[in-house]
């Protein structure tokens, strides 16, 4: 069991004196000797409890999600629930990241920099779609170009893949501009 799992079946045994959910949610518990004695056994200090409440009380809740103890409140307990990244590596090297626990998407330069995009869901699937709009059309322009360099038309590729690139330039344009308003 590690520290956290402890710190959070602590938790979770103490006795609630007041809750409510909702968007202000919180759940309330007593703040005695006794209550602090037993969260400092597993790690968790004086100062994190009064952060999150006072002399009388403090909230679990807010010591649990503040200090990354929990992520999520499941059938009245608190949990900790690990979140992957799914990541898209890109022609350039660098990596397009979705954080599956926290919905947010952004992209790591080859520098190994993570940048946030956007935490909104609807600009996400957005971001999707259209990276997944341009390599379509690159595939695209990539096998009418090697159909082409097999009948000796080589020319016509380079002509094909300009026009592409500025089609996607355009509607790439006219997306962040509508995006941005």
């Amino acid at each position: 069991m590690n520290n956290n799992q402890a710190i959070l079946d602590v938790l979770n045994s103490l006795e609630v004196i007041e809750q409510y959910g909702g968007d202000d949610a919180y759940i309330l518990v007593e703040n005695s000797i006794e209550t602090r004695a037993k969260l400092n056994t597993v790690g968790v200090t004086d100062e994190q409890i009064l952060g999150v409440g006072d002399e009388e009380q403090f909230c679990i809740l807010a010591l649990a999600c503040n200090e990354g103890f929990a992520t999520d409140y499941q059938d009245g307990k608190l949990v900790f629930i690990e979140s992957k990244e799914i990541t898209c590596k890109l022609l350039d090297g660098s990596e397009v990241i979705l954080s599956e626990g926290d919905r947010v998407l952004a992209v790591r330069t080859t520098t190994g920099n993570g940048l946030p995009i956007t935490v909104d869901a609807d600009k996400i699937i957005d971001a999707v779609l259209i990276t997944l709009a341009e390599t379509q059309e690159d595939l695209k322009c990539l096998l009418e170009g090697l159909t082409d360099a097999k009948r000796g038309y080589g020319y016509k590729w380079k002509e094909r893949a300009l026009r592409a690139r500025k089609e996607r330039d355009y509607f790439r344009s006219k997306y962040l501009e509508e995006v941005e308003s």
